[in-house]
C-alpha cells in the first residue's frame, strides 16, 4: 500500500562469483551496476503509484577478466494501492443519549470499496462481539440497550486485493450514552371519592418520587394523552366539572432533562374515576288525593323513587 517499504531481491543459482547486480523497471535501469559483492537487493523506502510496475534484474560475473552482464530475469509486477478510506461510525436513531431498553444500530460507513470481506466493531478499544449476523454486515445491532453497553465505539473494515488482506484505519470513536428510565410517579385524586357526581370539580396530581429536576408532566386517560401542550409544566390536571365522558382510567408520567434529551419516567399506577348522574328528587302523593281529612283520620304521604333510582336508600324526613 502507498507508503509501505518494499525490497526486491535478485537471486542467483550456482556458485559463480558475483560482481554486482542491476535492477530494471519497465525495461529501464533503476540502479547503477555494482562491481563489488552485495546482497542483490533493491529497497524502496515508501512505495507510491510511481513505483508500481514490472521489475527485473541481472547480475555481473567475471569471465576471463571481463565483466559480463547476465540476461534479465523474468519480470515481477509491483502493485501499489491506496490505503482504504477511513470509515465513519454513525448511530441510528441519532440521539444524545438512549434510554435503557431502546434499540440502537451502529453503521460503519465508508466510500465504496471492492471486495469488503469483514467489518469489526470495538467498544472501549476491545472488539465488541456481535449477536448473530454476518461478518460482512456493516451494521452492529443492539436490540435493547443497557447501561453496561455505554462506552466509546469505533469500527474498521477489511478488504482483499490481489490475495492480500487489507485493513482500513479505525474510525473516529463515537460515545454511546445509555440512561435508565426514571422511576414511576404517583397519581392522586382531590377530592378522593369512590364516585363523582356530574358537575363536581376534580383535580389529579402527579408526584415524582425523587429530587431530580422535573421539566414536565403528562396525564393520560385510557392510554391517550389528555394534557394540553400549554400546561405540560403543571403537575396538576384540573377538571372544573366532571361529566360521563370524564369517567375512565387515569395515569401520569413526568420527564427530566438529561444529556440534552427529555427522558420520560415509567408511567404511574392508574386510578379509576367513576361518574354518576345526580339523584332525581322523589315524587310525593297524598291519600286521599284531595288532602282533606277529618280529625283522627289517617293521611298517607308516600314517596316514590325515580325509576332509575330503584334499590337506593331512601331518607324519610318527617314534619
Amino acid at each position: 500500500m502507498t507508503g509501505e517499504p518494499a525490497t526486491l531481491r535478485c537471486g542467483v543459482s550456482g556458485t559463480q562469483s558475483i560482481l554486482g547486480y542491476q535492477f530494471y523497471k519497465d525495461g529501464a535501469k533503476v540502479t547503477e551496476g555494482h562491481f563489488t559483492p552485495s546482497q542483490g537487493t533493491y529497497s524502496i523506502a515508501g512505495v507510491n503509484k510511481g513505483t508500481a510496475g514490472p521489475y527485473s534484474c541481472a547480475y555481473w560475473t567475471l569471465d576471463a577478466g571481463v565483466a559480463v552482464l547476465s540476461r534479465e530475469s523474468p519480470a515481477i509486477v509491483l502493485y501499489v494501492i491506496d490505503h482504504l478510506p477511513t470509515p465513519v461510525l454513525s448511530l441510528e436513531p441519532p440521539s444524545s443519549t438512549y434510554i435503557a431498553g431502546e434499540p440502537v444500530t451502529l453503521f460503519c460507513v465508508h466510500p465504496k470499496a471492492d471486495s469488503v470481506v469483514e467489518y469489526r466493531f470495538y467498544k472501549d478499544g476491545a472488539e465488541a462481539p456481535r449477536e448473530g449476523g454476518s461478518p460482512s454486515d456493516s451494521t452492529y445491532r443492539i436490540r435493547k440497550a443497557t447501561e453496561s453497553m455505554e462506552g466509546w465505539y469505533s469500527c474498521l473494515y477489511r478488504s482483499e486485493a490481489r490475495g492480500r488482506a487489507i485493513r482500513s484505519m479505525e474510525s473516529p470513536r463515537q460515545f454511546l450514552s445509555v440512561t435508565a428510565q426514571p422511576p414511576a410517579p404517583s397519581i392522586a385524586l382531590n377530592p378522593e371519592y369512590p364516585v363523582y357526581i356530574t358537575g363536581e370539580p376534580l383535580t389529579l396530581s402527579c408526584a415524582s418520587p425523587g429530587p431530580a429536576g422535573v421539566t414536565g408532566y403528562r396525564f393520560y386517560k385510557d392510554g391517550r394523552e389528555v394534557t394540553e401542550r400549554s400546561s405540560v409544566s403543571q403537575r396538576e390536571y384540573v377538571i372544573s366539572g366532571v361529566t360521563n365522558l370524564t369517567a375512565g382510567m387515569y395515569s401520569c408520567i413526568y420527564w427530566i432533562a438529561e444529556r440534552q434529551r427529555d427522558i420520560p419516567a415509567l408511567p404511574s399506577a392508574p386510578v379509576t374515576v367513576v361518574v354518576i348522574d345526580p339523584l332525581h328528587p322523589p315524587v310525593f302523593s297524598l291519600t286521599p288525593s284531595n288532602g282533606c281529612v277529618e280529625d283522627g283520620d289517617n293521611l298517607t304521604l308516600p314517596a316514590q323513587l325515580h325509576p332509575l333510582q330503584k334499590n337506593r336508600d331512601v331518607l324519610h324526613q318527617g314534619w
